[in-house]
């Protein structure tokens, strides 16, 4: 019998996809733009995210059965057709994207600093295929593993971010009147800088999927992604302060590998040497975090008949294996392409934002929708809040698409990638539904569980 994961193990789970080499790199580039006003992007990425945290924890004490996260939401709210797109947009595409790109630089970052000579490839097949074999063996073993790797990251990050604001890190300050300029001042122009640092947030939802392996999921979710949310803030926020006393913005701006740069600058070797490890912990963390949840929600999808029925199976410690050796296969075979330049990089994970941004307005949409629909219906009351979470987080969300760039032909870039992505998706979707589901495009399924029919109880004894 598997032992029930606590609060620990959800806030592990809830940063773990964020706390990445990629969310590094978006770190130092936040930290260039924006010098020591980088608090007040950070701040509204929080609001937004913690609207987003919000919105699935009253979906999930609504359908607490289902555990495949969004795409089931959506299913149970908008139908087949929003599910699909929604899901395979925000999750898929976004985490193959990231993913791919960490285990790129996973390989990279090894065989740069420890062991050079050895084709990265080598290094990104090893800790894959290390992964993948300790989430076939169920979900305890990725809770050990992931506790573990997000102590160390979130530990050392935060004594950088410590020993940099309080200047006692071994390398070189730099005055206040010798430091560059911040690319963007202006508190509107900051506030357009959120799309960037919502990626420093994004995924706490993961720990949603996970939710019938925890003990006592309605209060050990709420505590744990809400945690997770302030400790990234906190830590994020104070190692970009710290970074800003040792590196110059312009030099941030203009490296591949700016994580990188900032450790050597605020620690010499023993920070180059600190950095690689934390990479590494890193893209563990986040590719641990890909096993145990991504898997999980396809799963779920496949169950309701989303996406092929394949995807369903699971083996004898209940992992579901086939999607997990479809993720590793994907990810190996892209990974060889490398990670591209850093303003390359950057482009690919705004596109996945505006995605996810889009995604996260579905699922406030689905809470307003079921407040009208179900007005009885028993939820968290410390969730409700009349449904302003879920207003602040469609505005927010909204806001940060229109403003996913300062950059006018970036974000005509972004545009781009995001439409012609989500035209492919709406072509298979509406294909799916009609010739395999054989289902209306908008044919919401409910979600019938005691709750919903102590509800229509109560409604026929008022007649």
């Amino acid at each position: 019998m598997e032992r029930k994961l606590g609060c620990g193990s959800v806030t592990a789970a809830s940063v773990g996809l964020i706390v990445a080499s990629s969310c590094l790199v978006i770190l130092a580039q936040l930290t260039g733009l924006a010098g020591k006003d980088l608090y007040i992007p950070m701040l509204i990425a929080l609001l937004i995210n913690t609207a987003v945290a919000f919105t699935f924890l009253e979906l999930y004490s609504l359908m607490p059965q289902y555990y495949g996260g969004l795409g089931q939401f959506n299913l149970a709210t908008f139908g087949p057709f929003v599910s699909i797109i929604s899901t395979i947009s925000s999750y898929a595409i976004c985490i193959l994207l990231a993913n791919t790109i960490e285990t790129s630089m996973l390989g990279m970052v090894v065989t740069e600093i420890f062991i050079p000579g050895v084709n990265p490839f080598l290094i990104s097949l090893a800790i894959m295929i290390f992964l993948l074999v300790i989430n076939l063996l169920g979900i305890n073993f990725f809770a050990k593993l992931q506790n573990l790797v997000v102590i160390f990251l979130v530990g050392s990050l935060l004594i950088m971010g410590i020993m940099g604001v309080l200047k006692i890190a071994p390398g070189e300050v730099i005055p206040a009147n010798q430091q560059s300029s911040p690319a963007i001042t202006g508190f509107l122009p900051l506030i357009g800088l959120s799309a960037l640092a919502f990626w420093l947030f994004i995924g706490i939802e993961f720990a949603i999927p996970l939710a019938k392996s925890i003990k006592n999921p309605k209060r050990n979710l709420l505590f744990g992604m809400l945690t997770g949310l302030v400790l990234l803030f906190s830590v994020q926020t104070l190692l970009g302060l710290g970074i800003a006393n040792y590196v110059d913005l312009n030099l941030l701006l203009s490296s591949n590998t700016p994580h990188l740069l900032f450790a050597e600058k605020m620690f010499g070797t023993l920070g180059k040497y600190w950095m690689g490890a934390l990479s590494l912990i890193a893209a563990i963390s986040t590719l641990n975090t890909m096993y145990a949840a991504g898997a999980r929600i396809f799963h779920g999808m496949a169950k309701d008949g989303l996406l092929p029925s394949v995807l369903a199976k699971t083996n004898q410690h209940g992992s579901p294996y086939v999607i997990m050796l479809i993720q590793t296969i994907i990810l190996l075979a892209i990974s060889g392409m490398g990670a591209g330049t850093t303003d390359e990089f950057v482009i690919l994970l705004l596109s996945a934002s505006c995605f996810w941004l889009i995604a996260y307005v579905i699922a406030h949409l689905n809470v307003l929708t079921l407040k009208l629909k179900y007005p009885t219906a028993k939820r968290n009351k410390i969730l409700s809040f009349m449904g302003i979470p879920q207003i602040i987080g469609i505005l927010g969300s909204i806001f940060m698409v229109i403003n996913i760039s300062d950059d006018l032909d970036q974000r005509a870039t972004v545009y781009k990638i995001f439409f012609i992505v989500l035209s492919i998706l709406i072509i298979y979707s509406a294909t799916w539904v009609k010739l395999k589901m054989k289902k209306r495009l908008f044919q919401s399924e409910g979600f019938d569980n005691e709750k919903l029919l102590d509800i229509n109880r109560a409604e026929k004894n008022l007649f």
